[in-house]
């Protein structure tokens, strides 16, 4: 699945104390410590509060997570949704989440 995880500089999930994860979709070999630029397309938004943004970068063509085939996102809903529940938000709800956690 083509997919990397990691975290957002400059913000900080406010339940967690620490930066908002992403979880990216990239088609790119990603290194621990890369940084990138993304496409926000999305949020997941969990009930614990520990949210994550769904995002892509260039080398995938994902305006939200719609687009995304249904298995990977099947695969990224029930890994995320093993313990925790959690409902996707659009691109909009996303980036208002970000400007909240902006330090």
């Amino acid at each position: 699945m083509p997919v990397a995880y990691g975290y957002i500089e400059n913000t900080i999930n406010k339940t967690e104390k620490d930066n908002v994860d992403v979880i990216v979709f990239s088609e790119k070999q990603l290194h621990t410590g890369d940084e990138i630029d993304i496409s926000i397309i999305g949020l997941l938004n969990r009930k614990d509060g520990d949210h994550k943004v769904i995002g892509a970068d260039d080398s995938m063509q994902y305006q939200n997570f719609l687009e995304v085939p249904e298995s990977e996102r099947s695969l990224i809903l029930d890994y995320f949704s093993y313990t925790h529940q959690i409902t996707i938000e659009d691109q909009v709800k996303a980036l208002e989440y970000l400007a909240q956690t902006l330090i």
